[in-house]
């Protein structure tokens, strides 16, 4: 996800660093306290990511514990907050509850109740999380009758729900909070997706909003994973609809609505990818047959065809020119 950078450790003198998160940042962006545990010197980095009312913030940090204090709740902060440990390693206490959350794992904490997190030292580690600060009112409408204090805090981790909320973060940018009805758009997603995965969605949300939120999060799973599987020879649509849990036509139905069908849009990704490695020195003496092997092409005719169509020279000849 690009995110605007806020603040980086390394942009001030070692001896101003700490002083600065601790007394300006973490108190004016986060509402909470700091205090240093980590042995070995301090690091902290924050991205943000605002969208509407809410805002996303990624985080990379030294050991350390949080606290919203009583002080801090007279701020009258009216915010949940899904903190998402990227690393493990994350001791969540609020309204008299507490876990420890490991790599992957999510939580729900209440701003407005007395709470702290504390990143557990281990040596040589940064801590990673990213943290979805909700407005309070605009959850409770998505998911009327949450209430920290009875319920406790809960892991989230293998959730479908949650799967395609990691999945539709990884597609925001800051291009979308540039634009005040897209920002309110994915706002809306977010919080559809947050209030199903605590599996409390009231009816209004579950037929009418969260349906859109869903299909627009699934799309989202399906472009990362043939991102990410497209190599892979026998890649088609059958696997990718295994791997999502949902039916092989509901993928090619995603596919209309991106405007290209399935296939169109692996070998897209498969022609790009060979296109840089013949154009990188350091393959120049792989065999162009095991080259389009490696990008996912089991016939070298159909590749060489698909390839002079889209970039208007052989592969042999691409090869050639990106040299001289």
């Amino acid at each position: 996800m690009g995110m605007a950078k806020v603040f980086s450790s390394d942009e001030l003198p070692p001896g101003e660093r700490m002083d600065y998160w601790r007394d300006r940042l973490i108190p004016d962006f986060f509402s909470i306290e700091f205090v240093h545990t980590d042995p070995n010197g301090f690091l902290g980095q924050v991205s943000g990511l605002p969208l509407g009312a809410s805002q996303i913030a990624r985080l990379a940090v030294s050991s350390g514990d949080y606290f919203r204090s009583a002080a801090m709740l007279k701020d009258d902060k009216e915010h949940f907050c899904l903190f998402i440990s990227q690393s493990g390693g994350v001791h969540i206490n609020n309204a008299d509850s507490s876990l420890t959350l490991g790599e992957g794992h999510a939580t729900l904490v209440d701003y407005a109740r007395l709470g702290s997190a504390f990143y557990l030292y281990q040596p040589g580690k940064t801590h990673h999380s990213q943290l979805l600060n909700l407005p309070r009112h605009a959850l409770l409408e998505k998911a009327p009758g949450l209430d920290i204090g009875r319920h406790g805090l809960s892991h989230f981790r293998d959730a479908a729900a949650y799967r395609l909320l990691l999945s539709y973060l990884e597609t925001l940018d800051a291009s979308v909070s540039g634009d005040p009805a897209l920002a309110r758009l994915a706002e809306n997603h977010l919080l559809d997706l947050v209030a199903l995965m605590l599996g409390r969605p009231s009816r209004q949300t579950l037929h009418e909003s969260a349906p859109q939120s869903l299909r627009v999060a699934r799309c989202a799973a399906l472009r990362q994973h043939i991102e990410a599987n497209f190599r892979e020879t026998h890649y088609c649509a059958g696997v990718a609809a295994s791997a999502l849990g949902i039916s092989e036509r509901y993928v090619h139905d995603l596919m209309d609505e991106e405007g290209k069908s399935f296939s169109a849009a692996v070998n897209h990704l498969r022609l790009d990818e060979a296109a840089r490695l013949l154009a990188d020195p350091t393959h120049q003496d792989q065999r162009i047959a095991e080259l389009a092997l490696s990008v996912g092409f089991g016939d070298i005719s159909y590749f060489n065809r698909l390839f002079r169509r889209k970039f208007g020279l052989t592969p042999r000849d691409f090869r050639h020119a990106a040299r001289y």
